[in-house]
């Protein structure tokens, strides 16, 4: 898009008429904010839906059954990166993240849609079709391109860009770029993304249905401006004519904008009053989205004029979600995560425009509370099984080890990464052998002498994975990511057990250790580290089965019948 210095110069006097008067629209949430009306009405072509049912909340819903041996994935970083996948019917979807549109490594993937039974389209997927992109939610701070390549050409009139949220809820019409040459859509979170093939009337239909989420309903209205562009500049237009056609679109582009950010403002001051938590951090998510939206059009908030009222506003939400998560984080430990990921949404939110760049000291303020707010402790059980025949019948014998001085953990202290955002745990304390238990009371263990080690947390962080919050939940959900790395030493067993009929069995050696190594890594492997992943919502304590392993004979290893380990993350009362 071209937006020309006149449109630049209009802005200011149109956003000062917008931003006095009362706006009655709630931009972010789809359930908690969800909109009683369109962003502005006129605009919406009535007409009847073919097939796709209508929700509740009046918005559209799609069955997209996904191809998934057709799916590709790839790591991709901060570095930016690309991938390509063909649609059975030869259609071919490019997706290309630019640099420094994600903050942390992820892992995407891009799968071809097989069909959509109950797309409103009669013409279906045509040559064109759909792609589901994950992880479903990523937020981007710049956008990316997806560039979809029909096996057969689809004509500009038959052209029905859509998008859809989850498995398919919110479906709705989606802005392709001013080029008509190509299908080419600009991407600011992921979700499901396609062209399909329709006529007008059906694109009019879809359009009088109003999309549950804010976002979702500015994404609807901007095809229907693009759209329009698209017509006049594919029928050879004169120089003219092509400059007339851009000019009102940047016009109309512009005008969209700046109601935009004028709803986010009053539902930021209208949540703020409330004091409405859930709301505050669906509009800090709706406020990432809505910059990055501004960007990926070549404006920011210097032109688009709104610095003066919006930037205070998103400062005091941030600074109240904080505030409210520092109280309540020293008898809910939940809130080390909540305070984390509002520190990095502050850092991202400061970084993705210079009229943002004071929210950095908010998100300093949050990762120091979540540091400051309480210690933790890791538990560390496993217990190793082995069954012995010949006894004069079955006989179980349980041995293992644990944390601590009588199991308490060991108690992790907190730094900051280098990132500046992400909370780094570590700790010692002893491993420490369990009594071993035989099952049967006539054999005994002749005085066992077990050495123990040294159990060493090297490292344990919490990661905030960059996502839309549930904006339907009072309890909005943060995405952590545990990654615990420990080294167990080298404990020692030397067990010998008698039985009365002269069987018995003797281990003398690192025979835990043994078995935990084939259990946990596979055999073969003589490091000492062990690395262990974790999800988790808003609860901060996890719990992992790291292995359980029922009579698996492994080569090397021993009589390996069972070993079963679980870890635990708690607070340090």
């Amino acid at each position: 898009m071209v937006v020309t210095r006149r449109t630049r110069a209009i802005t200011l006097g149109i956003l000062a008429v917008m931003l006095s008067t009362t706006v009655l629209m709630n931009y972010p949430s789809a359930t908690a904010h969800s909109m009683s009306r369109p962003l502005s009405g006129g605009l919406a072509i009535r007409g009847q839906l073919r097939a796709a049912e209508r929700p509740a909340d009046g918005s559209l819903a799609v069955t997209p059954a996904p191809d998934t041996a057709r799916a590709v994935s790839a790591i991709v970083t901060s570095d930016g990166g690309a991938l390509t996948a063909t649609a059975a019917n030869g259609a071919v979807f490019t997706l290309t993240i630019p640099a420094g549109a994600i903050p942390d490594e992820e892992t995407i993937r891009m799968t071809p849609i097989a069909s959509i039974p109950d797309l409103p389209f009669s013409g279906g997927l045509a040559g064109a079709g759909a792609v589901q992109l994950e992880p479903e939610g990523l937020l981007l701070l710049k956008a990316a391109t997806l560039v979809v390549q029909p096996s057969s050409p689809l004509p500009l009139d038959q052209q029905c860009p859509f998008s859809w949220h989850q498995a398919g809820d919110d479906f709705h019409l989606f802005p392709l770029t001013l080029e008509p040459t190509t299908l080419t859509m600009q991407l600011t979170h992921f979700s499901g993304y396609g062209t399909g093939s329709g006529s007008s009337g059906e694109r009019g239909a879809a359009r009088a249905s109003t999309p549950a989420s804010s976002t979702s309903q500015l994404e609807q209205r901007v095809q229907q401006l693009a759209e329009q562009a698209r017509d006049k500049l594919s029928d050879n237009p004169t120089k003219k004519q092509t400059k007339k056609a851009v000019r009102n679109y940047d016009q109309q582009l512009i005008d969209l904008l700046l109601s935009t950010f004028a709803a986010l403002l009053a539902s930021l001051q209208s949540d703020l009053v409330s004091g409405n938590e859930t709301g505050l951090r669906c509009d800090l998510v709706n406020v990432l989205k809505s910059v990055t939206l501004l960007h990926s059009y070549d404006l920011d908030l210097g032109i688009l004029g709104v610095s003066g009222q919006f930037v205070p506003a998103v400062q005091a939400a941030l600074q109240t979600l904080v505030a409210k998560a520092r109280s309540r984080c020293p008898t809910n430990f939940n809130e080390i995560g909540n305070l984390l990921g509002l520190a990095k949404f502050g850092y991202l939110l400061a970084g993705t425009d210079s009229a943002l760049s004071g929210l950095s000291s908010t998100a300093r303020s949050a990762v120091d509370a979540a540091q400051q707010c309480g210690k933790l402790k890791l538990t560390f059980d496993s217990t190793e099984t082995i069954e012995i025949f010949g006894t004069g019948g079955e006989l179980t014998l349980d041995f293992g080890v644990v944390a601590g001085n009588a199991g308490d953990g060991v108690h992790l202290t907190p730094t900051i990464d280098a990132d500046g955002v992400t909370l780094k745990y570590s700790g010692q304390a002893p491993l420490k052998h369990k009594d071993p238990k035989v099952s049967v009371s006539y054999c005994d263990l002749s005085s066992p002498s077990p050495t123990d080690s040294t159990l060493n947390i090297i490292s344990m962080e919490i990661n905030v994975k960059l996502r839309e919050v549930d904006c339907s939940s009072p309890d909005s959900k943060i995405q952590l990511k545990y990654k615990i790395v420990f080294d167990v030493g080298r404990p020692m067993e030397n067990l010998d057990l008698h039985c009365p009929n002269g069987a018995g069995y003797g281990s003398h050696g690192e025979l835990w250790r043994a078995e935990f190594y084939c259990g946990v890594l596979n055999y073969g492997s003589s490091s000492g580290q062990f690395t262990i992943t974790a999800q988790s919502g808003s609860q901060f304590t996890i719990e992992s089965e790291i292995s359980t392993m029922n009579n698996v004979s492994v080569p090397g290893c021993g009589p390996l019948t069972k070993v079963t380990t679980k870890i635990q993350v708690l607070p340090d009362q």
